[in-house]
């Protein structure tokens, strides 16, 4: 009952994450037009990074989602809001008003980059309350590892020598 919380913090920036990056990982050449909308990077950068980055957020979003290296992914998640706060405030300090370009690649909805740094603080709160559990390593073993040492605790018994 006690884990619930962080483990639907977890699945939700998970859910955020694949969301954001499947939205995107088809349609690079207008998600590149949205990063260059930053003016931050070149054009062949910016087409890297718009080939690079929505793939990244839907690994990321599906280790999240199915539990597989919590911690990493929530490192991960982490670090890629840090740098999307990084670029939306420079947005803010250059005075620049565009879509964050975080949930589509049309840029149809026109939000304030204060509004995508709030967003981005938000999922770092809930991936630190995800993170809270993870050091307790009983509770959140994925089922791999539990059919796994239900394996192994079958055979350690089945050649015990003692009556």
């Amino acid at each position: 009952m006690k884990y619930r919380l962080p483990i639907f913090s977890r699945v939700l920036v998970g859910v955020v994450f694949f969301y954001a990056g499947a939205v995107k990982l088809f349609d690079a050449v207008s998600f590149s037009e949205s990063i260059m909308n930053y003016h931050l990077v070149t054009p062949p950068v910016a087409l890297i990074a718009a080939s690079v980055l929505p793939a990244i957020e839907v690994l990321v979003g599906l280790c999240l989602i199915f539990g597989v290296m919590r911690r990493g992914s929530i490192i991960i998640s982490c670090c890629l809001c840090l740098v999307f706060i990084a670029a939306l405030m420079s947005l803010v300090v250059r005075g620049i008003n565009i879509d964050c370009g975080c949930f589509s690649t049309s840029g149809g909805s026109l939000s304030t980059p204060l509004y995508g740094v709030g967003k981005n603080i938000f999922l770092i709160g809930l991936s630190m309350l995800a993170w809270t559990n993870t050091a307790v390593r009983n509770e959140w073993l994925t089922v791999f590892e539990r059919v796994r040492q239900k394996k192994g605790k079958q055979s350690s018994e089945s050649f015990s020598v003692l009556p």
